[in-house]
């Protein structure tokens, strides 16, 4: 799936410290199948608009989580990168018109970041509408 989500920074409980801390806006990611097409793994991918970060993360299907301990998030290995609390809640957001649409929310953590943040990146399913 391709998601507009906002990045913000929270601490261990989940609570906001700073909103959009770096000015990005809406950005883009996507979720998508791996090659061998399973149901417990999926790609999970910031197309280089916030961290560069593409990696696998586990997934539950049937409960509709994910997450990954930590490990590299890009082909160079110069990072890792920890996802927890990795959601996907059908129906759960609004599109521009008022109707249901999915909602992910998930938190990344990265060892090579300077500030030691907690990102908590959350949105909706990209539907193509503008205003």
């Amino acid at each position: 799936g391709k998601w507009d989500v906002t990045v913000n920074v929270v601490d261990a409980s989940g609570n906001v410290l700073y909103e959009d801390h770096y000015g990005m806006g809406v950005i883009t990611i996507y979720t998508y199948n791996t090659s061998d097409n399973n149901t417990t793994e999926m790609w999970l991918d910031d197309d280089h608009q916030f961290w560069a970060f593409k990696m696998k993360v586990g997934i539950n299907y049937e409960a509709r989580s994910f997450s990954c301990p930590s490990k590299d998030y890009d082909a160079d290995g110069t990072g890792q990168a920890e996802v927890t609390n990795g959601k996907i809640l059908e129906g759960a957001a609004k599109n521009l018109h008022g109707m249901p649409n999915d909602s992910i929310v998930f938190d990344i953590k990265f060892s090579d970041d300077d500030y030691e943040f907690i990102y908590r990146i959350a949105g909706q399913r990209y539907t193509g509408f503008f205003l």
